[in-house]
């Protein structure tokens, strides 16, 4: 009996070290029936060069991006 529960002992100790293995988050489902459960993306923030959303008129994606640059080289001197 006692090497019975030694044994169930030994198991359980064993999987102890299994538990340390975290999966990666899925991706958001696209089929729209389950919730994705993970983090939502950060919000785009106006002063936020990297996430902004760029026109699709050529003339104002121009605009913006020379706007970001002088945006960004302002905060490059004022540092």
């Amino acid at each position: 009996m006692k090497n019975y529960i030694r044994a169930m002992l030994d198991d359980l100790k064993q999987t102890k070290s299994s538990k340390d293995f975290i999966p990666p988050i899925p991706k958001a489902p696209t089929d729209g029936k389950t919730t994705y459960l993970g983090d939502p993306p950060p919000a785009v923030m106006p002063d936020d060069l990297e996430n902004q959303d760029l026109s699709d008129d050529p003339e104002e994606r121009v605009r913006q991006l020379d706007q970001q640059a002088e945006d960004d080289e302002m905060r490059e001197t004022s540092e």
